[in-house]
């Protein structure tokens, strides 16, 4: 696996939609890849679509023991 490790401070795992948009502006400029894995289907799906609204940015919502290469 040839995965990067990342320490986010101040981060909640328990933080609501606002909190996890607000938090992610402050990155969102790099043009990151998303991807939503925690959440039921419908909440992942709307919060994808406020990142695409509001960042011009596709998340991706990969399925349970799906595999991604990038």
């Amino acid at each position: 696996v040839r995965a990067k490790i990342r320490t986010l401070n101040g981060f909640s795992a328990h933080a609501g939609q606002t909190d996890l948009l607000r938090w992610f502006s402050s990155v969102a400029k790099s043009k990151p890849k998303v991807f939503i894995v925690h959440g039921e289907e419908e909440q992942r799906k709307a919060l994808a679509a406020k990142i695409n609204q509001q960042f011009g940015l596709s998340p991706y919502l990969p399925e349970l023991l799906e595999t991604v290469q990038l």
